[in-house]
């Protein structure tokens, strides 16, 4: 587990500490679980003057963020929901319809073409030989293009969906030829309007990869966005 602090001194310099890195052994909760028992036993001992939950705690905003995207890329049915998961727990399903109406996408075509990227991105990156293959195609379909390798995306990294199907666009030209190769790849294959469906995808996700990357930065201080993320 890690523990940072940051400061702004009285010279008005910002400061980012590393207070401990320990290693946890066993079973532990999540970070935001962590963090809330933190708070209740600083206000409960009086650690920090003043302090209070109510008025002076303020959740990780970029892991909200990566819930509200991972509760429309479920609604879409691109993630499986976990047993006992309920989305209108996580968010506000208000906020969900309003990303995902406000775009003309049909939601269960989407969710089956971002599943499809998905497992050919597995398909390539799970084989030391067929990730070797791909790069070799990528240095002649894509010479111009730096990046040769698939983003995996996993539910619980920020904006890796987002990553993955940027990388894909990017990468569109190889992942066809690779495709062509061999006719059981057919079934990763996707059409014109398939891949227009993830440009569509894409814009839906790219204000939250924004407003991950505006609260991330360790270069300014960033509270004060918050509100207006």
């Amino acid at each position: 587990m890690g523990v940072t602090a940051h400061y702004i001194d009285k010279n008005w310099k910002l400061w980012n500490l590393v207070v401990a890195a320990v290693e946890i052994e066993g079973d532990h909760s999540d970070n935001a679980s962590t963090s809330g028992t933190i708070a209740m036993c600083s206000e409960q001992r009086r650690i920090i003057p003043g302090f209070t939950r109510s008025d002076n705690m303020l959740g990780c905003m970029a892991h909200v963020i990566n819930l509200i995207a991972n509760a429309g890329i479920k609604l879409l049915g691109a993630f499986d929901q976990q047993p006992n998961q309920n989305i209108v727990e996580i968010i506000n399903p208000m906020s969900v319809d309003a990303l995902l109406l406000d775009r003309d996408i049909e939601i269960e075509k989407a969710g089956t073409i971002v599943r499809r990227v998905r497992d050919f991105t597995k398909y390539i990156n799970g084989s030391p030989q067929r990730l070797q293959n791909f790069r070799k195609l990528a240095d002649v379909v894509a010479a111009d293009v730096t990046a040769k390798k698939l983003v995996q995306d996993v539910s619980t990294r920020w904006n890796s969906t987002w990553a993955m199907l940027n990388r894909a666009v990017l990468l569109r030209k190889v992942i066809g030829a690779y495709i062509d190769s061999g006719s059981e790849l057919r079934k990763y294959a996707l059409e014109e309007h398939e891949w227009a469906l993830v440009h569509e995808v894409i814009k839906l996700l790219e204000p939250l990869e924004e407003a991950t990357v505006l609260l991330s930065s360790a270069k300014y201080p960033s509270i004060m966005a918050a509100a207006t993320v």
